[in-house]
């Protein structure tokens, strides 16, 4: 099994990533191909022209934000996306393989070449998010109203990446969701059910646990030991709607003075985000952390974790913060309702400022809760994200929706 993913970092890269390890440790052979391997395997002048064409593509991305025109991107894509897919057309021939697709947009490989693999090799899609449902977005999401998605150029340009997504979705042997909730997305979208798994995505749990004191984690990040820690992370963009912050920052002027004296935010972002935010918003700011060990720390460092998504599959910061034995406070919509144990590992809010400061403020003022909110956390990670059981399910999946389970009973 070749596990494919442009990069082992960013949701859906670290998912794909542990995955790989995962089914390692069971000693499933599977290769893992993401951008950094499949250079680490060519010649020094191929490094030097793939690394010259990724420069161009960046400095076109700049170009298309300052000017809204797009100089050289369509090509620069196209020779990247050639170059990984002759890669893996290579890989996949030597091993008689699966492909088990992850995160692959982004000009890593192009429509076509996905649609030609999955009439060659059984193809297997870990769903992310719903980048392969919508046509130009990973998600769509009805109360985000931005000006250019209202235009009828846009809207043609959607549909016509929609219907060749549905393409692929046509094609692929199979679907392994995270979530229950992408699971029923894609069968309103045609795809039959047995051709459908949900496995949620494994966590390592030798990286993610609650160290038995957090005084030196609070230590670390420089926050108080004193009053109530509250976190937020983004790996993208801080004020991107998606994600929530400013349902966070609006429910804090909610907060009367002395129950914001009561608490402490810290949130984790890009550096160069830090200006967007609100100058009367207090909170510490941490600059975006790429380290699983340092990212427990932060887990243990705080007493709740704040997840104010309009639209997630199974957040990865909601399942590693309970791993580490923090509670979370979530919203009610995707399947983010699916990652807590509701009232007693984390809490449901709507995602409205008002529904937020509700459920906080009863939080705040309920200390026994949350003392066994964290024992409850940490037992439910266990119970729901156990590495052995998810792994040997996702083995399986991958096995009987390639056919080679079937296969493999009939040689018996």
């Amino acid at each position: 099994m070749i596990i494919v993913s442009k990069s082992r970092y960013g949701g859906a890269g670290r998912a794909a990533f542990r995955w790989a390890t995962a089914l390692s440790l069971r000693n499933v052979k599977n290769e893992f191909y993401d951008e950094s391997t499949a250079v680490e395997n060519i010649g020094l002048l191929q490094r030097r022209v793939y690394a010259l064409v990724k420069l161009i593509n960046r400095i076109c991305l700049v170009v298309t934000r300052l000017t809204g025109h797009t100089p050289f991107g369509p090509f620069s894509f196209a020779i990247i996306s050639t170059f990984h897919e002759q890669q893996l057309a290579l890989l996949a021939d030597n091993n008689s393989a699966i492909l088990n697709l992850h995160w692959v947009n982004s000009g890593f490989l192009s429509r076509n070449w996905m649609n030609h693999i999955q009439r060659e090799v059984p193809v297997i899609w870990t769903m992310h998010d719903t980048w392969l449902l919508n046509g130009l977005v990973h998600y769509e999401i009805p109360s985000i109203k931005l000006w250019f998605r209202q235009s009828r150029l846009y809207r043609i340009f959607a549909r016509l990446d929609e219907r060749s997504k549905m393409k692929i979705v046509l094609e692929a042997k199979g679907f392994i969701s995270p979530s229950q909730w992408i699971a029923e997305l894609l069968t309103t979208r045609g795809v039959d059910p047995s051709r459908i798994r949900v496995v949620p995505n494994v966590i390592p749990f030798e990286v993610f646990y609650p160290t038995p004191d957090r005084g030196p984690c609070k230590e670390f990040f420089e926050v108080s030991k004193n009053k109530t820690i509250i976190g937020f992370v983004s790996g993208s963009d801080l004020l991107d709607k998606r994600k929530g912050l400013d349902i966070i920052i609006d429910a804090y002027r909610l907060l009367s003075p002395s129950e914001k004296d009561m608490v402490q935010f810290v949130i984790v972002g890009r550096t160069k985000d830090l200006s967007k935010v609100p100058a009367d918003f207090k909170c510490k700011f941490v600059s975006q952390i790429s380290n699983d060990s340092i990212m427990n720390r932060f887990y243990n460092a705080i007493d709740l974790l704040i997840v104010p998504s309009r639209a997630d599959n199974l957040p990865q910061t909601a399942t590693e913060a309970q791993s580490a034995g923090c509670p979370v406070l979530i919203s009610n919509l995707g399947g983010c309702p699916e990652t807590i144990l509701e009232n007693q590992s984390g809490k449901l809010f709507e995602v409205t400022p008002t529904s937020l400061v509700l459920v906080l403020r009863s939080t705040l003022l309920d200390s026994e809760w949350l003392r066994v909110a964290r024992n409850e956390s940490f037992e439910f990670s266990r119970r729901a994200w156990n590495t052995e059981m998810l792994t040997k399910n996702y083995e399986s999946a991958i096995l009987e929706l390639s056919g080679y389970g079937e296969k493999n009973q009939e040689q018996s």
